[in-house]
């Protein structure tokens, strides 16, 4: 993708909403949410990194996030899919490219009622060495709306010859879509964090 990429100075992640208005069946991602400490360029996407320097190397790490959406008015209510997407660097110091396809996504169809708040979250625990270069998803769930998707333990699409002693090995940015388009779908994300 050829938007611009923040990455958090820290590893907690945000504490305020980053919101997304007028989404449709092209997937968007979440900016960074502007503070005073965060100074970045309008249309940034945001996204959380695995620490370098080998602080993650053999050792498990989650990724959370948080928010709700809402579908607008008028139309057919559309579908809304969520979903967690890696984000790779060629090498150290190089911009990080956001993966094509979401590693993990869920899809739900079951909101009718027009300007009303949709709850949605997801936890996702991960695994990586540098020995293989690799990184597992170990479990977790995306959950919209309370319906829960569990994430099947496997090998994380796209990530492949890792280094964890790059100062930043990979990233993960948050991107969710509506089908069909309407105006005013709209979706915020308070909370986006790992932890090791």
């Amino acid at each position: 993708m050829s938007q611009q990429l923040f990455v958090q100075s820290n590893y907690s992640g945000w504490n305020t909403s980053s919101t997304l208005t007028g989404v449709g069946p092209t997937t968007q991602f979440f900016p960074p949410a502007l503070n005073k400490s965060i100074n970045v360029q309008s249309g940034a996407i945001g996204y959380v990194a695995v620490p370098g320097s080998n602080q993650a190397n053999c050792r498990q790490f989650a990724v959370r996030a948080t928010g709700n959406f809402e579908i607008g008015s008028g139309g057919p209510c559309p579908s809304f899919t969520l979903g967690l997407y890696l984000v790779t660097f060629a090498n150290a110091g190089s911009v990080g490219v956001i993966g094509s396809s979401a590693g993990m996504s869920a899809t739900s169809t079951a909101q009718n009622a027009d300007n009303t708040l949709y709850p949605w979250a997801l936890r996702i625990n991960f695994a990586g060495t540098n020995g293989t270069g690799l990184i597992q998803m170990l479990g977790g769930w995306l959950c919209v709306d309370g319906v829960n998707t569990a994430i099947i333990p496997g090998l994380v699409a796209g990530a492949v010859g890792i280094n964890f002693a790059n100062p930043v090995p990979v990233g993960f940015a948050v991107g969710v879509s509506f089908n069909p388009y309407e105006s005013a779908n709209a979706a915020t994300m308070t909370q986006f964090s790992l932890t090791l």
